[in-house]
């Protein structure tokens, strides 16, 4: 049987609370049977990462208050050229399974669309869940403004993070030493 499954992607470096609340709000309003969070293996801007085997780790230490509703994928790192493409995801995910995809995106990322690799097709392929963040609002749910950068700003700063990572993930970059 067919399922409906919410792609939620991103560079989740580290992810954060305002992605927990993503999978949260998604889960409970949102007709999805499942939700995967899926790290970019490598970030189509040659945006500067942590190893992705740490980021995957994080993200499941995240997840782990949803049970089994949330799947940690690394299936950008197993795809053949790795582009860091959302459609080629897609296409490799669809040619894999019979189920449904909705691509979960940022209300910030619809200012963005021009710079995605055929933006059209992806829409086709997995009709946008579009979620609000603080600046960009649309009609659905504010997550509150925090953002990854800003975390890995704060530990290089030894600043600190509580309230925006979970423990788990705050404990992880602690004893790893990531964003010093």
């Amino acid at each position: 049987m067919a399922k409906t499954i919410g792609l939620f992607g991103g560079s989740f470096n580290p992810p954060h609370i305002g992605h927990q609340m993503v999978c949260l709000y998604i889960l409970s309003t949102v007709d999805v049977d499942e939700l995967w969070m899926l790290p970019v293996y490598q970030h189509p801007f040659d945006k500067s990462l942590a190893p992705f085997d740490d980021r995957i780790e994080m993200c499941r230490l995240a997840t782990t208050l949803f049970s089994e509703r949330i799947v940690v994928s690394d299936v950008e790192k197993t795809l053949v050229n790795q582009s860091g493409r959302t459609l080629d995801m897609l296409l490799a995910l669809q040619q894999q399974s019979n189920d449904k995809f909705r691509l979960i995106v940022g209300s910030d990322t619809l200012d963005e669309v021009d710079k995605w690799h055929q933006w059209e097709e992806i829409v086709q392929r997995a009709n946008p869940i579009v979620v609000s963040r603080e600046g960009y609002q649309t009609k659905d749910i504010v997550i509150p403004d925090v953002s990854s950068t800003d975390i890995r700003r704060k530990i290089s700063n030894n600043e600190s993070t509580n309230g925006l990572l979970s423990l788990d993930v705050a404990q992880y970059i602690k004893r790893k030493g990531l964003y010093q």
